[in-house]
C-alpha cells in the first residue's frame, strides 16, 4: 500500500521573526477528492487542526525545528511524515493523499522529502541552522554573518550590508530589537551554541521590520524541551606562524585561547513549565605582542622591593643596546666601588606579553510556561561581559598606562503568545536591553598609581627632563666615548652620556646643555611613558513593547498588523583627569566634577543656580556642565505600526505591505546658531547675563557685532532691526536660548510578488522604500557646543534634528532545481540612497570662527549581482557557492570625512566615488562531508581589493615629507584570500551521551592578507617614508626601537593561522 506525499519549502510572510507556518491539503487517494474533518497534529506539541471542506488546512506559531505530523481520519490509515523543517519566516507546505483502511492499526510512516525551491519567496535571505553552525570552524555569531552574498567588512571588521554603512542593519533576538542605537551595533552577544536558527535578510524585507535600510539579522533562541538535556564544549588552542611580522607566535602555546561552553534544560514541571539555561566563558592571549620594556611611568621594568612604585636606582648605567637591562660592557656609574654593577631592585628581561587580550562571558536564560495547550508565557534573560585590550603600535614596549574597555549588555524579555485557532495567533512582547560601555586604566579615579611620581613628571608633561641645571659640571661622571677626558654635550661628533647628580632621572641619556624636543622625544620612536588620563562611560537603554496579530483569514490572505512603542534613555560621561595643580612638579589627578563653579585656575564657571537638576524644559549638558567634561542624558522616543498582506493566488505570491514610523529626539537645539554656547557666549554684551537669563533670553531685545572687511571697525546692531541672520529667519521675534527639536515621521510600502515559471523555477521581484533615524551618536555628539574665544574651525557637533535617511531598493531573483539536490539563484539588485549624514558648511562664529554639524545631505547608490549554487546535503556530502558583483559609490563614505577635508582646506565633495567598503568581487564557498561518524566542513573566502587613496610622497633636501593626494579611493588594494577548516569524530560515551571530538584551523594556510596600507605603495609592508627615515637615521639612542620596527604594523594584517582542538559532550 502506497501513499503519495508531495512536500513543498518556499519562504514567504515573515511570522513574527519567530515562527513557521505549516499549511497543505488532505485528499482522499483514490478519487483525489478532499477529505474534511481530517485532523492533522505536530507530535510532542500542542498544535493542531482540522481539514476544511476543501480539505485544506493551516497551523500557524510553529517555532523552528524538525517536526513529525500525524494525519487521523476515521475509516482511512493514519499516516505519519518525518523529518519536516520549520523555519522562521518560512512555509512548508505539506499535500497529503490518504488511502481507505484495509487492516486496523495499519499506520503509515514516510519521510518528507523537501524541495530545494522556496516558491513563495520575494526577497533574498539565508538562514543557518543549529546544526549547521555545529560543524562550522567558527565560533561568533559575527563570523557566520559575514559568509552570506551579499555582504562585506571594512578594515575595521565592520559588517556592510549590500553596501550600506554599518549602521543600517537591526538585530534581532526572537523578534525583538537588540540593536544599540547609539552606534547601529549589537546591545548584547548571543553565542552560536543558544541559536536555533540564524537569519540574514540581505534583500528587501517586508513591512514588519523597520530601522532598517540595508539588512536584518534574526536570531531565534533555543527552548527547553519535554526532556532533559544538556551539552558541554570545550577547545584551547593558539595563534602560530613563522611570519616574523608577528612577535612571540613561532611557538605553539595549546592554553593561550580556552573556551568552556556549557547548557542544561528540561523540565521544572511536567507539560507546564521548561527551561533552558547557558553560558560561555572565554580568554584569548590575542596574536599582537608587545615587549614589556618600560613601566608607564617610563623606567624600565623593575622588581619594587620597597613597594613605592618607584624604581630606586642606585647605580644608573647606560643601557647602550636598549633591551631595558644592564648587561656586561655597557658604562655604569660605579657609586660603591667595588668594580661591579649592583642593582638592590633588579632589573626585569622583557617579556613579551599579549596586547589585544580578550576576556569574556556570557549567559542565556530562558522560562517557558505552558499556561494551557493555546498560550506560553516565556520570559528570558541574557547577559555578557566582554573586557579587552587593543593593540598600540606606538605603546609596543610600554604595555602599563593603556586603557581597558569592558562592554556589558543585557536583555530581559517576556513573550505571551495566544493562539486563537490553528489559523490565528497573536505575540505580545515586553522587554528591556541595556548596553553600557567604558575604558579606562584604573577602576578608581582615586588610584595611587594616576599620581605621576616626582622624578617622572618631566617626562610624562613632555618637559626637559634635565633638571635642574641642564648641563654638565666638572664633578659629574660622564662616558668619554672618544676618549679626551673631556663631556662632549653639545655639538662635534659626539654627544656623551652623563651623570647628572644635581637631579638624576633614570633614563637620562643624550643630553644636550640646550633642550632639543626632537632629540628628547625623536621621530620614529615607541613610546617610553605615558598614562592615558581618559575615562569614558556610556549607557543605552531601550524598553520596548511589541503586539503583532497574525490571521489566515481565508484560503488567499494571510493578514499580520503590529505594534510597537520604544523609550530610549541615552547616557554619556567622557573626560580626562586634570592636574590639580601646575605650580609644582608632581601630576596629582582631580575630577572636573559637575556643577563646579570655579575651574582650577579659580576661574568662574557659569551655572544655572539650580544646578545638577534635571529638568523637561533644559537640557542636560546645561545642569550637569563643566566646561573640561562631557556630559548628556537623552530620552528619545519611538513609535512604529504595520500592516503585511500575503496573497496565494493560485500559483503567484503577492507580499504587500505598508509601515509607519514616528520618532521623537526629545531634544534641544540652539535658537540662534550662530550663538550655541550658552555658557560662553560669543557676544560680549551677553556676558552679564546669568545662565537662566540666557535660556529665557528675548533675541529682540539684543544685539550682535559685525565687522567691517574693509576698516576693521564694530558694529553693534540689534536683532529687531537686523531681522536675524538669513539662516536665523524671524530670529528677532523669538525667545529662549533653544527650541526642541522636530517630531519625525514617514510611511514607507513594501511590494513582493513570486511567480513560478516551472514546476522546478521561480522568478520574484520586490520593491521597497526604507526609512532609517541616523545612529543616535550622530545625533548628539559633543553637547553644548563648548568651544574656545579664539578663531578656527570647531566641530564636529551632533544634531539632534537630523532628518531620516531614506533608501529606495529594487530587487529581481530567479530560483531554478537543477537536480533534486541542486540549486541555481541569480539576483540582481539596486539601491539608491539619500539624506545620508555627512558634515555640514560651516556656520559662523565671527571673528574667524565657524563651526560644524552633522546634516542630511550625502547620497549613494549600490548595485550588484549575487550568483548562488547548492548541493543539499545528501550521499555524506553537500556544498555552498557564492558569487557576488557589486559596486558601491556615494560622495562620502564616513559622517565626518568631509570635515576632514576642510581642515585640509579641500573642497567638498562634488562627486561620487567607491566607498571604502566597496569589494567589486565576493566569493563563498563551503563544502562538509560526514561518514560513519567522521566528518570535515572547510570554508574559502575570497575578495577583490578594496579602494584606497594614492599618495605620492617627496622629500626636500631637509627631508621634510609633501604628501601629494590623488584622486580619493581611486585605486585598490591588494586582493585576500581566507580558508577555515574544521574536523571531527562523533563518539558515543555511554548510554545517551554522546558527543565529538574536533579540530578548528582557522586561516588554516597561514595566509598574511593586508588590510591597511601605506597610501604610497599600497601595500602594508613598505613606504617611501621608511627609506627616507633610515637614510636620515642619526642613532638616536633614545629611540628604544629600530626604524623597521617603528613602520612594520602586525595590526595591518589578518589573523594568523589559529589552531584549537576541543570535545563537545551532549545528553
Amino acid at each position: 500500500m502506497r501513499i503519495l506525499a508531495m512536500i513543498t519549502v518556499a519562504a514567504g510572510l515573515i511570522l513574527g521573526g519567530t515562527t513557521g507556518k505549516l499549511t497543505g491539503t488532505v485528499k482522499n487517494k483514490n478519487d483525489n477528492t478532499p477529505l474534511v474533518g481530517c485532523n492533522i497534529v505536530i507530535l510532542n506539541t500542542d498544535l493542531g487542526t482540522a481539514s476544511d471542506p476543501s480539505g485544506e488546512f493551516t497551523i500557524l506559531n510553529i517555532a523552528p525545528g524538525v517536526y513529525s505530523v500525524k494525519t487521523m481520519m476515521i475509516g482511512y490509515q493514519s499516516v505519519t511524515v518525518t523529518q519536516i523543517p520549520i523555519s522562521v519566516d518560512k512555509t512548508f507546505r505539506l499535500n497529503l493523499s490518504m488511502d481507505v483502511q484495509a487492516v486496523e492499526g495499519k499506520e503509515i510512516i514516510v519521510v518528507a522529502d523537501r524541495g530545494v525551491i522556496q516558491f513563495d519567496r520575494t526577497n533574498s535571505e539565508s538562514r543557518v541552522t543549529s546544526d549547521v553552525l555545529e560543524t562550522m570552524p567558527l565560533t561568533e555569531v559575527s563570523d557566520v554573518i559575514k559568509l552570506q552574498g551579499g555582504i562585506t567588512q571594512d578594515e575595521g571588521g565592520g559588517i556592510h550590508i549590500r553596501g550600506g554603512r554599518g549602521s543600517e542593519i537591526v538585530y534581532m533576538v526572537d523578534g525583538m530589537s537588540m540593536t544599540d542605537v547609539y552606534d547601529g551595533g549589537i546591545s548584547v552577544t548571543v553565542e552560536n551554541d543558544n541559536i536555533q536558527e540564524l537569519q540574514v535578510i540581505s534583500g528587501n524585507f517586508n513591512a514588519e521590520y523597520g530601522k532598517a535600510m540595508s539588512g536584518v539579522i534574526n536570531m531565534v533562541t533555543k527552548d527547553g524541551g519535554d526532556t532533559f538535556g544538556g551539552s558541554l564544549n570545550y577547545y584551547s588552542g593558539d595563534h602560530m606562524t613563522s611570519d616574523p611580522i608577528f612577535r612571540g607566535l613561532d611557538t605553539y602555546s595549546p592554553f593561550n585561547d580556552v573556551n568552556i561552553a556549557g547548557s542544561l534544560n528540561g523540565p521544572l514541571i511536567s507539560d507546564k513549565i521548561t527551561f533552558y539555561s547557558s553560558g560561555r566563558l572565554y580568554r584569548s592571549e590575542g596574536w599582537l605582542n608587545g615587549l614589556n620594556t618600560f613601566t608607564m611611568y617610563g623606567d624600565t621594568l623593575f622588581i619594587d622591593e620597597n613597594n613605592n612604585r618607584v624604581r630606586d636606582v642606585e647605580e644608573p648605567y647606560h643601557d647602550e643596546n636598549n633591551n631595558g637591562q644592564w648587561d656586561d660592557g655597557e658604562f655604569y656609574v660605579d657609586l660603591n666601588e667595588n668594580s661591579s654593577w649592583d642593582d638592590p631592585e633588579l632589573t626585569l628581561t622583557p617579556e613579551t606579553k599579549p596586547m589585544n587580550w580578550v576576556d569574556k562571558w556570557s549567559s542565556q536564560n530562558k522560562l517557558t510556561f505552558k499556561l494551557n495547550p493555546k498560550v506560553k508565557l516565556r520570559i528570558k534573560y541574557i547577559l555578557s561581559h566582554d573586557e579587552y585590550q587593543t593593540y598600540d603600535h606606538h605603546r609596543r614596549l610600554t604595555l602599563g598606562g593603556r586603557n581597558t574597555h569592558f562592554s556589558d549588555g543585557e536583555i530581559h524579555g517576556l513573550n505571551f503568545s495566544h493562539s486563537i485557532s490553528s489559523t490565528s495567533y497573536y505575540d505580545l512582547n515586553i522587554s528591556q536591553s541595556k548596553k553600557s560601555y567604558k575604558n579606562q586604566i584604573f577602576e578608581s579615579v582615586d588610584d595611587p598609581r594616576y599620581q605621576i611620581p616626582d622624578e617622572f613628571y618631566f617626562a610624562f608633561m613632555g618637559q626637559n627632563p634635565d633638571h635642574p641645571n641642564g648641563q654638565y659640571d666638572e664633578d659629574e661622571i660622564f662616558h668619554d666615548e672618544d676618549g679626551d677626558n673631556i663631556c662632549d654635550v653639545s655639538g662635534g661628533d659626539y654627544d656623551e652620556w652623563y651623570y647628572d647628580q644635581s637631579d638624576f632621572k633614570y633614563g637620562e641619556a643624550v643630553v644636550n646643555s640646550d633642550y632639543n624636543l626632537l632629540n628628547y622625544y625623536p621621530q620614529h620612536a615607541y613610546a617610553r611613558w605615558g598614562l592615558n588620563m581618559s575615562r569614558f562611560y556610556r549607557e543605552t537603554v531601550t524598553k520596548q513593547v511589541k503586539f503583532d496579530f497574525n490571521s489566515q483569514i481565508n484560503k488567499y490572505n494571510l493578514i499580520k498588523i503590529g505594534i510597537e512603542h520604544q523609550i530610549h534613555s541615552l547616557e554619556l560621561d567622557s573626560y580626562a583627569l586634570m592636574d590639580s595643580s601646575e605650580n609644582d612638579q608632581t601630576f596629582t589627578p582631580v575630577i572636573p566634577v559637575l556643577g563646579d563653579t570655579v575651574d582650577l585656575s579659580g576661574n568662574q564657571i557659569k551655572q544655572p543656580e539650580n544646578p545638577l537638576r534635571f529638568s523637561e524644559n533644559i537640557p542636560s549638558w546645561v545642569t550637569h556642565y563643566h566646561p573640561n567634561r562631557s556630559y548628556y542624558l537623552n530620552t528619545p522616543k519611538e513609535f512604529s505600526a504595520y500592516i503585511q498582506d500575503k496573497i496565494e493566488y493560485g500559483d503567484m505570491i503577492v507580499n504587500v505591505g505598508l509601515r509607519y514610523d514616528y520618532f521623537d529626539p526629545n531634544s534641544w537645539i540652539p535658537m540662534n546658531s550662530h550663538e550655541p554656547y550658552i555658557q560662553n557666549p560669543r557676544n560680549p554684551r551677553l556676558d552679564s547675563l546669568s545662565v537662566e537669563e540666557r535660556l529665557n533670553i528675548d533675541w529682540g531685545s539684543y544685539s550682535h557685532f559685525t565687522v567691517d572687511d574693509d576698516t576693521n571697525d564694530t558694529t553693534w546692531v540689534r536683532y529687531s532691526d537686523f531681522g536675524g541672520f538669513i539662516d536665523n529667519e524671524g530670529l528677532q521675534n523669538q525667545k529662549g536660548w533653544y527650541k526642541k527639536t522636530t517630531p519625525k515621521s514617514q510611511v514607507s510600502p513594501r511590494l513582493g510578488i513570486a511567480y513560478p515559471i516551472s514546476d522546478r523555477g521561480v522568478i520574484h521581484f520586490s520593491y521597497g522604500m526604507f526609512y532609517q533615524i541616523p545612529q543616535f551618536e550622530l545625533l548628539y555628539t559633543n553637547p553644548g557646543y563648548k568651544m574656545p574665544e579664539t578663531s578656527g574651525k570647531f566641530g564636529i557637533y551632533g544634531d539632534p534634528d537630523l532628518e531620516p535617511q531614506k533608501t529606495t531598493s529594487y530587487e529581481l531573483g530567479l530560483q531554478q532545481e537543477i537536480t533534486r539536490d541542486l540549486k541555481l539563484e541569480v539576483t540582481g539588485y539596486f539601491r539608491d540612497v539619500r539624506n545620508w549624514v555627512s558634515t555640514g558648511i560651516p556656520i559662523d562664529l565671527g571673528g574667524g570662527a565657524s563651526y560644524f554639524t552633522y546634516v542630511n545631505k550625502d547620497y549613494s547608490n549600490v548595485r550588484g549581482v549575487i550568483i548562488t549554487v547548492d548541493k543539499r546535503f545528501n550521499n555524506y556530502y553537500g556544498w555552498h557557492i557564492d558569487y557576488t558583483f557589486q559596486t558601491a559609490e556615494g560622495s562620502n563614505s564616513n559622517p565626518s570625512e568631509e570635515f576632514g577635508a576642510i581642515l585640509d582646506n579641500s573642497e567638498p565633495r562634488r562627486s561620487i566615488i567607491p566607498l571604502n567598503w566597496d569589494q567589486k568581487h565576493t566569493l563563498n564557498a563551503s563544502a562538509y562531508a560526514s561518514y560513519r561518524g567522521w566528518g570535515g566542513h572547510i570554508l574559502i573566502q575570497y575578495g577583490s581589493g578594496y579602494p584606497y587613496t594614492p599618495v605620492y610622497t617627496t622629500s626636500s633636501l631637509q627631508g621634510q615629507t609633501l604628501a601629494n593626494v590623488l584622486i580619493q579611493n581611486s585605486r585598490r588594494k591588494q586582493s585576500t584570500v581566507n580558508s577555515d577548516l574544521k574536523l571531527y569524530k562523533e563518539i558515543t560515551f555511554a548510554g545517551d551521551i554522546h558527543g565529538r571530538f574536533f579540530i578548528n584551523i582557522n586561516n588554516l594556510f597561514d595566509t598574511r592578507n593586508e588590510i591597511t596600507i601605506w597610501g604610497d605603495t599600497g601595500r602594508s609592508s613598505g613606504t617611501a617614508e621608511q627609506s627616507l627615515a633610515e637614510e636620515n637615521d642619526d642613532g638616536n639612542p633614545l629611540r628604544p626601537n629600530t626604524i623597521s620596527d617603528y613602520f612594520n604594523h602586525p595590526e595591518w594584517y589578518s589573523d594568523p593561522r589559529n589552531i584549537q582542538f576541543g570535545v563537545q559532550v551532549s545528553l
